[in-house]
């Protein structure tokens, strides 16, 4: 619950970065801080101390995770034309959620009882993760766009 709370501050924050600065470069940095942030997060969560394991979780969710769901609300929309936007947006986004948050709690349970460890799974993390900032190198940059207009659409 905290850490929804600390989004409504930060999904508008990434939202004023990727006005300011643009989609592609705000998306990367949250992906890369995603990236940098797993593994110290999975050894956080090893400590067992709950102090640690809430605020790890708050970070984690607040800044990385919501903080990309910020970018994606502007920016997955004006990758479409007016006329399908929502069509198309929706089935983007809801497609790439159940491919990859769908099916993440099976895969990290299906790693740890393989290894027995976390590692593996902050590995999942990076490699997702890292997906997503691969995209942002061939994404169309969409900050400033006339949306209205046909030929700014893909």
């Amino acid at each position: 619950m905290i850490a929804s709370l600390v989004g409504f501050l930060v999904i508008p924050l990434a939202g004023y970065l990727s006005d300011r600065f643009g989609r592609r470069i705000t998306y990367r940095m949250f992906c890369l801080l995603l990236m940098i942030y797993a593994f110290p997060a999975f050894m956080l969560l090893d400590s067992k101390n709950e102090i640690i394991v809430i605020l790890t979780i708050i970070v984690g969710m607040s800044l990385a995770s919501l903080g990309i769901f910020g970018v994606q609300a502007a920016w997955g929309v004006e990758l479409f034309g007016v006329k399908n936007r929502y069509t198309k947006m929706a089935f983007a986004k809801e497609l790439g959620s159940i491919l990859s948050g769908g099916t993440a709690p099976m895969v990290a349970s299906a790693l740890l009882a393989y290894y027995g460890t976390w590692w593996p799974i902050a590995t999942y993390f990076v490699l997702t993760a890292g997906i997503g900032f691969v995209t942002t190198f061939f994404a169309p940059e969409t900050r400033g766009r006339d949306l209205n207009k046909i030929e700014d659409a893909i």
